[in-house]
């Protein structure tokens, strides 16, 4: 993958690394992909599904819809040149909501590595809205990559 490509991480590019799509793609664009952090963005807009019942005179954006946008960004600490056959979330953990995200905030999600073993990593999330923290959590993924090329067949990756 050309660094130009990685560099410009927006939508139609995000969908090439993911299954997921509209209104499930969660995360806008990508600053920053790497093994160690990454930092995705999403911009929280009126417009989005879920505000039609969460909650009609006053929308929030759901926990649930949150979360999953943070396990998104996740998968930029993982090779980009490797393509991603499957990835489940095994598991969240130490999750804090410490504020509420409406339409209209910008969220900077944060993901750290926390360390991998084999086809399961580990990494922390940490959301914020113009530097205030506005949720976190750990999360365990088992993701499984395309072999790397020039790997034998049969060969782990």
């Amino acid at each position: 993958m050309s660094e130009a490509l990685i560099s410009a991480r927006t939508t139609q590019t995000i969908a090439h690394f993911y299954p997921h799509r509209h209104p499930f793609l969660l995360v806008d664009r990508i600053e920053e992909a790497g093994p160690d952090q990454a930092v995705g963005i999403k911009a929280v807009t009126a417009t989005e599904p879920w505000f039609t019942g969460h909650f009609p005179e006053r929308p929030v954006l759901p926990g649930v819809i949150l979360l999953e946008a943070m396990a998104q960004v996740g998968r930029f600490l993982k090779p980009l040149d490797r393509e991603l056959l499957s990835s489940r979330l095994a598991r969240i953990d130490a999750v804090k909501f410490l504020r509420e995200a409406v339409p209209g905030d910008v969220l900077r999600m944060v993901a750290t590595s926390e360390g991998e073993l084999g086809d399961v990593s580990k990494y922390k999330v940490v959301a914020s809205v113009d530097d205030e923290p506005c949720a976190s959590a750990q999360f365990t993924v088992h993701s499984v990559l395309a072999p790397a090329a020039g790997t034998p067949a049969g060969a782990r990756a």
